[in-house]
């Protein structure tokens, strides 16, 4: 019955549905039923943008979240679902993984501390390694599974954190002309895609990072930049829940007012309307 769901899901979004009127009325109908506890995830991240718009994207200082939305702990981890929904329930919140757990970050410590000589880091070396035991991985939709790739990879984190300490840390709009030569592993199609730094809002209202903008983020911590621009891509149904139950108000205008008051730093607690 799951996978029948994650399917009807998948059709909905490849229907376009979330960008007509009855796609925001189905919306709100599935955060309803995800809230209430009746399935344990909902609401693709499609309608969630459409219902909530500017409401997602919020400042953030970043050198005060200290950890990641632990996705190994989504439902439906087997599936696309779990990169694809907005409200989710679980356990992903309570066991949140430290940033500097998180590979492609501590690649970007490692390269600020060495000085961004990348032959130098001990990131570089592993790369070089699982290229030669030929277990390299995808990064931003290719291999990086040959030396001149993993030179690329390298080059381009360089490129991107000399762009940001020229310019400052811009948001993904303005951020894109300014990047037009730096070398991309995944390629121009790729860059277009990336969207801001994507952050995840626990049951508590704890403020986490979550799957998009890996490298920007890293850079912005290590480089003690205290304010940038994020959009929130996950959201635990139980912090709605709770905010609901506070306000006698719909699940949807739980959301709205949750988000509106969304602040760092990180904690137990980062939100007034959180349970």
């Amino acid at each position: 019955m799951e996978q029948r769901t994650y399917k009807l899901l998948d059709d909905l979004i490849l229907a376009r549905l979330h960008r007509t009127p009855l796609g925001s009325r189905l919306a709100a109908r599935l955060l309803e039923r995800v809230v209430s506890g009746k399935t344990t995830h909902g609401l693709p991240i499609g309608f969630a943008r459409r219902l909530l718009g500017d409401a997602l994207n919020i400042r953030i200082d970043p050198t005060q979240i200290t950890h990641r939305a632990n996705s190994r702990l989504l439902p439906g981890k087997k599936t696309r679902i779990h990169k694809l929904c907005f409200v989710s329930d679980g356990p992903w919140d309570s066991d949140p993984v430290p940033i500097a757990q998180v590979t492609n970050i501590s690649e970007i410590f490692d390269l600020i501390d060495n000085g961004l000589r990348y032959e130098e880091t001990e990131s570089y070396a592993r790369r070089v390694q699982a290229v030669a035991d030929g277990t390299a991985t995808k990064m931003r939709g290719q291999r990086v599974d040959t030396p001149e790739r993993v030179h690329a990879y390298f080059q381009r984190q360089v490129d991107l954190i000399r762009s940001i300490e020229s310019n400052g840390y811009r948001s993904r709009d303005e951020a894109r002309h300014l990047e037009a030569n730096i070398t991309t592993v995944g390629g121009a199609k790729q860059e277009r895609k990336e969207a801001e730094v994507g952050c995840a809002v626990g049951r508590e209202g704890r403020l986490l990072f979550n799957r998009i903008g890996k490298h920007r983020f890293a850079a912005a911590v290590k480089l003690g930049i205290r304010d940038i621009p994020a959009q929130i891509n996950l959201v635990h149904s139980v912090w709605i829940a709770r905010i609901k139950e506070r306000l006698g108000c719909s699940a949807l205008d739980a959301l709205k007012s949750g988000l509106a008051h969304i602040e760092t730093p990180d904690g137990d607690d980062s939100t007034p309307l959180s349970g």
